[in-house]
Order: C-alpha cells, then structure tokens, then sequence
C-alpha cells in the first residue's frame, strides 16, 4: 500500500480522526455524498464518548456514563435514521414529565403544564412552592426579569455575556439567593456539569432559553447498549465505500505552516487526503495533534485547545430484586452531594420487563471536587447511601455486583470565555486543507450529543463544498444541514415585555430584598 492509499489503493479525499458522533455524521454524510472517506478511530468500537461495552460478570451493556436525550434533538435524530437505531429511543411514560428532584423519599415534579410556553413551565414552580419550605412565590416573581430577557435575546448578546459568570448575571437580574441555591444551581450541576460560580453566562442562557421557551421537552434514553446506536455505522460507511479503521492511533498532522497535508499513524503509514482532514476529537487533545504554528496563527484555535475537559465518574449497582420501576431521578443539588443523575436499566433497556434493577449514576467534575479523590471502595459506599435516601429499601436488597469507571471527559468545562473560543465546525481559518466538527465547536448548541452531530452535518458542508471547488464531483450539499429547534411563538411574543427590562429588574429586587443570604451561594462570593 503505497503512503496516499487507503487498502483499495486510492487516496481517500477526506480523513476524518475520531469516531465519535460528530465523526460518524461527517464520514456518513460525505460518504453519501460521493466522497471516498477514511474514518480513523483509536478505540476498539465506534461512538467515542457514547461508547458501551458488555460486562464481564454479567454480560448486560454497560454505558460509558449514563447518557440522556432530548425531544428537540433533530441533528442527532437525523443520524438515527440513517442508521436504524432511532426506535431504540426509549421515552419517560409522561410526555409533560421533565424529570423527578428527589430529597429524601420526597419527590417535586419538573413537568410542562398544558399551557403555551413559557407558562407551560408554571407547574414546576407550583411543585417547587409546594414542597420546598424556603420557596416563596416571591422567590419565583423574582426570576421573570431574566426569563424575559432570555427569551429576547440574540445570539450576538448571548456571546457578549460570555465573559461573566452564571451567579453574576443572576445577581444582576436580581434572582433571589434562595431561588438560585434551589433552582439554578441544579441546573449549573446537572446540565454543565461545574458550580454557578464558574459557568458562562452565555451557556447558561444558551440552554435555559430552550427550556421555558418550550411548551414541552421529554427526555429520553437509549433502550439498548449506549454504543449499540452507533454500532451500525461501520457497517452502513463500508456499504458506502469508506474505509473504518478501529485501533488506530494518530500521532500527528503535518504540513507546512498553513496547509494540512498528511495524516501520521501510529504504525508509520502516512495519509494524504485529497480535501483535506477532519480533527474531531475532544478539543483539549489538540494540542497533541496539532503544528505549533497553526496554534500560533490562529488564536480562536489556541483558546480551543485549552478548553479543559469535565472529568467523571461513572458507578453502577447490580441487585437481586427491582427497587423503583422510574427510570430516572435527580437528586436535588447541595455542595456535598456526590451524585446527581440516577438511572434504573432494567427500567430502560427493551426487553428488561421483570429484570431486578440495574442502576447506575454519575458523579460529576470530579477533577474540582474532593470527591473526584475519594477511592472506588469510598465511592460505591458514598452512592449506595444516598441512593438509599431516596430508596431505603436498597438496604434490604442483596448487591450482586458494582463497577466504578472513572473517565477523563464528560464535555469541556463551560467557563467563561469558553462560548466565544468555540471555533466554527468546518475550516479551520488560517489552515488550509484542516477542518474541525465535535460538540465543543460553534454549533449554537450546549455540549451534548445533539450539537456534536451538527457539528457533523455542518462540518460535511464545508468539505463538501472544499471538495468541489478541487473539480471532485459530489452530490451537493441540499438538505444536509439540520435548522436549530427555536422556542415557541407565544415565548417569543412574551420576550418583547424584556423591553421594560429595568423596571422588571427593580420590581425583582424589590421582591427579593430582606431575604437572608444562604450559606451556600456566600462560600461562592
């Protein structure tokens, strides 16, 4: 084989490194397209970070963490068809139920009401009055300042907002402390994985204009192997032509100081693609990868790579009896909370009817919190205690088995400055012949499954129209890109009242002011 080929002795016109969604997504589209692509994946399987595998002592498919999705995921769902698997999407039985905060045994409803967004999110508001004593209606008055705001805001000032924290904008708006400890510090946790205090502003906004700006949003998961849902894509890319390569490592990219021209391989062999090559790999392995002089030239690219991943870990627990028939639960946030997102399988999985329950949960940026150095043995006991708050009959089942899996990145840290050092997927300005996709690129999408496979999609465009402008004939980029889901009419409507925004923001301190500040948020200050 000579140095340009790929096995069936013609150069491919695109390398893409990484099989991860947004590496999927673009090797398929441009497969699809007509292009003769080479799709390079470290790991023994597709699917990167939504990779599972079979456990060894009991041979049921375990998750690299346990993943959810959402309704208004159409890129993601968009590859799904593509490869036969979005009927494997399993969906909580309530359409209007968001999710379960558990505290203690008690449970409070995250759920849409049958009304217009954003009064559909009303009912969660009631629960939150109802069950949580410190929660006043005041408290929920006192957020409309910046609902408003966020459902009239651009994406132009979203990036204004991204050199200030979550906490700070909030105290802006004048969202009471109270509030803020109960309701939007969950959200920081759960969604982004980080504190408040250390949030971008412009990620927070990001996600929660989507939120009240929809009159309902369901979560789903996957309803077999995690990895099973992307397992078909080597099969579907090598009908297409492509060459998938598992278990090869990229050692580096060379060329001069702005063009791309070859793909270094761990064995030695040497690529060199037609268009180009596609890095879609987690941004803050880069550096690895990449000329120093291209970091140097491009400083959108520098900042990207020092994006810092959001490490995890990953426990589950195996019984002899079923504890819950829920699928899903969320602990309320404290500092001292472990965990947050708990899952039963044998809930989930098709075909689990009857199954004992088969739970698993994540602890979330371990890297920044004391209990990312706690052993596995501390871990598994720290999780069964608060699993057995909300479930105490867990003390009375048998434990048949765990496994603790520790993993470097769950998505990149979304600090400040981070939404604007998001470059955007396709070309990579200042080097020819590089394109960049992954769900840390510019897709107008928090950090999740979804904006990696837009990545994919908008990322295939830019090669493809690449490709073109060389005189390689392709199929076009017609119908390839995936429009954004946007927030409803009557949200929008209601976001032009953001106009009388320093009378609502003085109205929301008045509301607020006397309330104590909680110790919680002052330890942020």
């Amino acid at each position: 084989m000579s140095a340009d080929a790929s096995p069936d002795g013609q150069a491919p016109d695109v390398v893409v490194v990484g099989g991860g969604i947004a590496g999927i997504t673009l090797a398929v589209a441009a497969a699809q397209r007509g292009l003769k692509v080479a799709l390079l994946e470290s790991g023994p399987r597709l699917g990167g970070r939504a990779r599972s595998w079979n456990d060894p002592k009991t041979g049921d498919p375990v998750p690299i963490g346990p993943h959810m999705v959402l309704d208004c995921y159409p890129n993601l769902w968009k590859l799904l068809e593509i490869l036969g698997t979005r009927d494997k999407i399993v969906w909580q039985e309530d359409p209007k139920l968001f999710m379960t905060w558990t505290e203690g045994t008690k449970e409070t409803e995250v759920r849409y009401s049958p009304l217009p967004a954003p009064f559909a999110y009303s009912g969660t508001l009631l629960n939150m009055i109802r069950d949580f004593p410190e929660i006043e209606q005041a408290d929920c008055q006192a957020n409309v300042a910046v609902t408003l705001y966020a459902l009239n805001i651009t994406e132009e000032e979203l990036l204004e907002l991204d050199s200030e924290s979550g906490l700070s904008l909030l105290q802006r708006f004048n969202v009471t402390e109270r509030f803020i400890d109960r309701f939007w510090a969950f959200v920081a946790h759960a969604i982004f994985n980080v504190p408040l205090a250390e949030l971008s502003a412009c990620a927070l906004l990001r996600f929660y204009r989507l939120l009240v700006g929809s009159s309902q949003m369901q979560i789903g998961f996957s309803g077999i192997g995690l990895g099973k849902l992307f397992e078909p894509a080597e099969h579907v890319l090598k009908q297409l032509g492509a060459d998938v390569r598992l278990r090869t490592k990229v050692t580096k990219l060379v060329g001069n100081e702005q063009k791309c021209d070859e793909v270094v391989l761990e064995s030695g062999e040497v690529l060199r693609p037609r268009v180009g090559v596609v890095v879609t790999l987690p941004a803050y392995q880069l550096s690895t990868l990449l000329h120093k002089e291209w970091l140097l030239a491009s400083p959108q690219l520098t900042a990207a790579a020092n994006m810092k991943p959001c490490a995890y870990v990953c426990i589950y627990f195996w019984f002899d009896k079923k504890l819950t028939d829920k699928k899903f639960w969320a602990r309320t946030f404290t500092e001292e909370s472990l965990t947050c997102d708990w899952y039963d399988f044998s809930n989930i999985y098709l075909g689990w009817e009857g199954r004992p329950s088969f739970i698993g949960v994540n602890m979330i940026d371990t890297d920044c919190r004391e209990a990312g150095r706690l052993s596995d043995e501390q871990v598994i006991k720290g999780c069964m205690d608060e699993l057995c708050e909300y479930l105490p009959q867990a003390r009375h089942a048998k434990l048949l088995h765990t496994q603790v899996t520790r993993v470097a990145c769950a998505i990149h840290r979304p600090v400040p400055g981070t939404e604007r050092a998001r470059p955007p997927p396709g070309r990579c300005a200042g080097v020819e012949k590089l394109f960049l996709a992954g769900d840390w690129t510019a897709t107008e999408l928090p950090y999740c499954m979804d904006s990696a496979a837009r990545a994919g999609w908008l990322a295939a465009e830019s090669v493809l129209r690449a490709a073109e402008e060389q005189g390689i004939q392709t199929a076009g980029t017609e119908d390839l890109r995936v429009p954004l889901v946007d927030i409803d009419l009557t949200a929008k409507i209601l976001g032009r009242f953001d106009a009388l925004r320093p009378l609502n923001v003085w109205f929301a301190g008045l509301r607020g002011r006397g309330r104590t500040r909680s110790p919680q948020i002052s330890s942020k200050l």
